[in-house]
């Protein structure tokens, strides 16, 4: 009967004894935990592409200011772009966009 209640209690509470200090990460990520207070406080933030798939551009760089616009409009303030090396297919040029706002919070 103790032993049940104990277990009982522990589950109301969520305590748990087999978690220390150890298994919590030293050096939290507080941009991570910044943008988890940001979106519990703001909900969830959206950007409409449409209007960008409905437009023609003259030049890729065009394209990218609107975009970049419409990201910043939308409370999207870091894009970085990484250049991709494709050796040895140098006439090729390839980018990774990384937008840190944009990855997902919870990865499972």
């Amino acid at each position: 009967m103790y032993e049940a209640a104990q277990a009982r209690l522990a589950a109301i509470s969520g305590a748990r004894d087999d978690l220390t200090r150890a298994s919590y990460p030293k050096y939290p990520d507080r941009q991570m935990i910044a943008a988890h207070r940001r979106l519990l406080r703001d909900g969830p933030r959206s950007v409409d592409f449409r209007a960008l798939a409905e437009q023609n551009f003259n030049t890729a760089s065009d394209g990218l200011s609107v975009l970049l616009a419409i990201l910043e409009d939308g409370g999207f303030d870091a894009v970085h772009l990484v250049r991709v090396r494709t050796r040895p297919f140098d006439v090729l040029s390839v980018v990774r966009i990384v937008i840190p706002a944009l990855q997902p919070l919870l990865q499972g």
